[in-house]
């Protein structure tokens, strides 16, 4: 703690639980809400203590990107609705040699000074959960479903880089194709042959029907050949890259936020939120209520925050956070020897790695 004779700029405090804020800015342990900040001029700054807090690791959640984003709001900036900026809704992941993207220092320079670009900013405050940071007011606004959007429509993104990217979802589809998503983009690859050299496309050129972009989660059903996406309280459910119907969820036990999705050896849907898993009902295409509980106690040795998850036809589980992924036996309970490992090599083919075929 520093004293100082003068009001400080920022206040920063670790707590947990209600920690004065009012019952709704309450923190909720390990996953899901990891720190809020008020808007200038308030300048307070909450973590929650809770937290597994890291630097230069992909184990826990890294302090200084969750800070970095916090003092973003603090400074007034709101969230983005450009995918891999730093006020970005939710938390991305670790992220080494990290560097502020172009869309952060556009929305800052707008407020403090600097060339006269278009703000990224919000009018209203928000608070976000997740793997995810959130922004609060003394009465906020949920923003739990899908990310609020600060700026218009713009056009397609650049095509990230296959090699450097993480990805929203993963799954293995009813033509044994892999498909990878990111942002408004999709990777489409085979075990052994790599990326199609077709790929990325944009994912409305794929899925038809106006497709969700930048999704939590995804997954194929061996059971009934559907596909799911989620997005916030929204599913859209596929027969291969038909839309064959939509819902929304209006059960409470609806975890807000989604980040993985897979099938086990039984072909039961699991979906990921923060440390949490829960069991996805395909007949009622809803959560099963009383079907949930840690990841650690029913999948040892996964980290909560899982960005993505897949089984594929081999029998395991891949599960990716950051820019490594474990490779699970269910069956057994348990992580591979000599994993975790680099997502690229192994998924995106030779031309991530040394060349040469990288086995997953």
């Amino acid at each position: 703690k520093i004293e100082t004779p003068d009001t400080p700029d920022l206040n920063i405090l670790f707590a947990v639980g209600d920690h004065g804020d009012g019952a709704f800015n309450s923190f909720d342990g390990p996953g899901m809400i990891l720190a809020h900040a008020f808007y200038p001029e308030d300048g307070n700054v909450h973590f929650d203590e809770s937290e597994e807090w890291s630097e230069y690791t992909e184990d826990g959640t890294n302090l200084m990107i969750v800070a970095a984003h916090e003092i973003g709001h603090a400074l007034g900036l709101g969230h983005s609705n450009v995918r891999d900026s730093l006020m970005w809704p939710t938390y991305q992941g670790y992220i080494p040699n990290y560097k502020l993207p172009y869309d952060d220092i556009r929305g800052i320079q707008y407020l403090y000074g600097g060339p006269p670009r278009t703000a990224v900013i919000e009018t209203s405050p928000t608070t976000t959960t997740k793997s995810t940071t959130t922004s609060t007011t003394t009465t906020p606004t949920t923003t739990t479903c899908e990310p609020c959007s600060t700026s218009p429509p713009t056009e397609p993104s650049l095509v990230p880089d296959g090699c450097l990217t993480k990805f929203d979802a993963i799954v293995q589809g009813y033509d044994h194709r892999i498909y990878m998503f990111r942002g408004e983009w999709v990777w489409r690859a085979t075990e052994l042959k790599g990326l199609d050299p077709e790929f990325p496309k944009l994912i409305s050129e794929v899925y038809d029907l106006n497709p969700p972009i930048n999704f939590g989660s995804a997954v194929y059903s061996p059971r009934t050949y559907y596909t799911y996406i989620f997005k916030g309280s929204k599913i859209w459910k596929y027969w291969g890259q038909q839309l064959s119907d939509t819902k929304r969820v209006t059960n409470p036990s609806w975890p807000t936020v989604l980040q993985a999705a897979f099938t086990d050896s039984q072909g039961t849907i699991y979906i990921f939120s923060g440390s949490k898993y829960y069991i996805f009902d395909e007949d009622s295409m809803d959560v099963q209520k009383y079907n949930t509980g840690l990841i650690e106690d029913k999948f040892p040795g996964i980290p909560y925050n899982i960005e993505a998850a897949v089984r594929l036809q081999d029998g395991y589980i891949y599960f990716f956070k950051g820019i490594r992924y474990r490779k699970y036996d269910d069956t057994q309970r348990r992580v591979l020897d000599g994993y975790p490992k680099l997502t690229a090599p192994a998924w995106m083919g030779p031309q991530c790695g040394n060349g040469s075929y990288v086995p997953k």
